[in-house]
């Protein structure tokens, strides 16, 4: 897990590589944060959002991506 700063556009980025409870390796990047703790705050979210659930069910696994996918693609698009 790692909170770094890009040095081309001097965002924030987060990286996180971490084991599901069911053993799936997650691997997660996010980049665009303009501070860092805005980018430590969102890694600490996901974490306890995958990791605190041993059995996800769909429709929490939706939200989740939905919401990470609404701040990468356009409204037409989603």
């Amino acid at each position: 897990m790692s909170v770094y700063k890009e040095k081309k556009d001097k965002k924030w980025k987060v990286e996180i590589r971490t084991v599901d409870p069911t053993g799936k390796a997650i691997r997660k990047r996010k980049s665009g944060f303009n501070t860092k703790k805005e980018a430590q705050n969102w890694e600490n979210d996901f974490l306890q959002k995958i990791c605190s659930q041993s059995n996800m069910s769909f429709k929490s696994m939706y939200e989740i991506y939905m919401e990470d996918l609404k701040l990468k693609v356009k409204y037409s698009t989603l």
